[in-house]
């Protein structure tokens, strides 16, 4: 009896322990082997914590891109002095001239942007001088020099315009100069002008925060090239030149465009690095009176005054035509012009402008323009036939002129311009096209004018 009471004691406790584990394991809680005290279960490495609503990040909201500032702005031309000086020396084995420069200089077409017109005059005066230095600079020392050399000196300068609307005139002067030594050497200098006020126009007030354009031009420095060729230490030079104003740049209409010259951060060898900053990639960088037509927009359009205005429909019909002539002309021909728009002309007559044996020259008078035209003979006809070689456009009260050439009809004809309040000697800048070179000489004629006044 009493063996069977002890079994039925020990069924009953094991029922009991086995009914405190059920519980156990409802209420999500289990014994700790180690302490046998009850501890809450942590949440395993898969779950995912629940956030509340009110604690979510909301996304930042893209910036609105900025509306164009700028309207349609002036216009210009480029004048190519290709020849400007040539020296010569004995001692220069190969063909041609020892030393020679090509200079491009810049003007201004329209007659209501004074301030820009005076910058634009002032920097090229700069840059004639310059030239005229290292000329004769060159000049002398070729001359004191007894060495054999073979390969030729120059000096060569060019303009891009990167920018010229109603905000900002901007443009990059390149420099490619030989004066011995082991290479040439080039750089690059810029120029960004407020075109109303004919002012300089610094970084700092380009874009609103230079410290951060300076991250964005080192990250893309690091992105191009090779990295082997930077200097030690190029990204603290970057940062700071950027961060202060003095790194080389220039205004585009899409932005901002940051460069250094061969050598600067890096091995001559790695030439120009560049980068591009756009404002449609960084819309809040920029000062909004500054905009430029990025992307795809387009400059309100106005309308341009051009210093030609309301002269006489000589230099639209005459002139070009006269022009056309060059080179084949004879003065029989260009009489016949001359005589159907009633031009008046004073100069040999018939006999002597057709065979005569020194250049004959000719004479039209039309407002306050002179023109003189310059015939020379053809050298595959005995030299005896005389064809137009040269037109002079000047003013009685202006002492520039404007020059159509052909060289002695080598070479095409030539549009040229030469202003004395510039140049100390006879340099012309040679333009594209006869329009180009006659809007440069009136312009230069009311421009000049104003400086005077």
């Amino acid at each position: 009896m009493k063996k069977l009471l002890s079994i039925l004691l020990t069924i009953a406790l094991l029922l009991g322990l086995t009914a405190c584990g059920e519980e156990a394991s409802k209420s999500g809680k289990r014994r700790d082997p180690a302490s046998g005290e009850k501890v809450t279960p942590t949440a395993s490495p898969e779950a995912t914590p629940t956030v509340s609503p009110e604690t979510t990040p909301t996304p930042e909201p893209t910036p609105a891109l900025p509306k164009v500032a700028a309207k349609e702005g002036p216009l210009y031309a480029i004048g190519a002095d290709p020849y400007a000086f040539e020296y010569y020396s004995d001692n220069y084995t190969g063909e041609g001239a020892a030393f020679q420069n090509h200079i491009e200089y810049i003007y201004l077409l329209e007659v209501n942007y004074q301030k820009l017109a005076d910058r634009l005059f002032k920097e090229n005066q700069a840059l004639a001088q310059y030239a005229d230095g290292v000329r004769k600079d060159a000049a002398a020392f070729l001359a004191q020099s007894h060495e054999k050399f073979d390969y030729a000196w120059f000096v060569d300068s060019k303009v891009e315009v990167s920018r010229a609307d109603s905000a900002v005139f901007s443009y990059k002067r390149s420099y490619s100069t030989y004066l011995g030594g082991a290479h040439p050497f080039s750089y690059a200098e810029s120029f960004n002008i407020d075109t109303a006020q004919g002012t300089t126009i610094t970084l700092s007030a380009y874009v609103k925060d230079t410290a951060e354009l300076a991250e964005v031009v080192v990250e893309g420095i690091k992105k191009q090239g090779d990295a082997n060729l930077l200097w030690d230490g190029w990204e603290k030079g970057v940062f700071a030149g950027v961060k202060d104003g003095t790194a080389n740049w220039i205004a585009t209409k899409d932005g901002v465009t940051i460069w250094y010259n061969p050598g600067d951060i890096a091995a001559y060898a790695a030439g120009s690095i560049t980068v591009c900053v756009n404002v449609s990639d960084y819309p809040e960088l920029f000062v909004e009176q500054y905009i430029g037509a990025y992307g795809n927009q387009q400059l309100e359009k106005v309308t341009h005054q051009l210093a030609t205005e309301g002269l006489s429909a000589f230099y639209t019909e005459v002139l070009p035509a006269i022009c056309d002539g060059m080179g084949t002309a004879t003065w029989k021909d260009i009489r016949a012009i001359l005589d159907a728009k009633g031009i008046l002309y004073e100069g040999l007559d018939d006999d002597e402008a057709l065979e005569y044996e020194m250049q004959p020259f000719f004479k039209l008078k039309e407002g306050k323009e002179e023109f003189y035209l310059y015939f020379f003979p053809m050298p595959d006809d005995a030299m005896r036939v005389n064809v137009l070689s040269s037109v002079d456009v000047r003013r009685d009260d202006f002492e520039s002129f404007a020059l159509v050439e052909d060289y002695y009809h080598t070479t095409k004809p030539q549009f040229q311009f030469v202003d004395w309040a510039i140049f100390e000697f006879p340099v012309a800048p040679a333009f594209g096209t006869l329009s180009d070179m006659l809007n440069v000489l009136f312009a230069e004629i009311y421009y000049g004018h104003s400086r005077a006044e």
